[in-house]
């Protein structure tokens, strides 16, 4: 790259979107999505009605939902590993993976 390192390249190139405008922004991401196969793999799954709905259903689940407000308190603990700190982390997901137990039996 002309002498230049990656990491020069890829700062410069975060400084050049500081500087875009957000329909250049946008045309970035999805660039980069197009890139990663990633428009392909979402284009699929919105043609296949079936697998959207099995995705919609696991994000919506409500242990799902609970562990997403329980993600402040997880990211918390991952941060620093330790053996206590693995140990409420386990607890917290046994909790919510417990109580999704309960409403099934009910």
């Amino acid at each position: 790259m002309n002498g230049v390192s990656s990491t020069t390249a890829t700062r410069s190139g975060f400084s050049s979107l500081k500087a875009a405008t957000p329909e250049d922004k946008l045309r970035s991401i999805v660039a980069s999505l197009d890139r990663l196969g990633l428009l392909d793999l979402a284009s699929g799954f919105l043609e296949d009605e079936h697998q959207l709905e099995k995705l919609i259903k696991l994000a919506a689940s409500d242990s799902n939902l609970e562990l997403l407000a329980k993600v402040e308190s997880l990211s918390r603990l991952v941060a620093k590993p330790d053996y206590r700190g693995l140990e409420n982390i386990l607890t917290l997901v046994s909790e919510t993976r417990g109580s999704m137990a309960i409403t099934k039996a009910n």
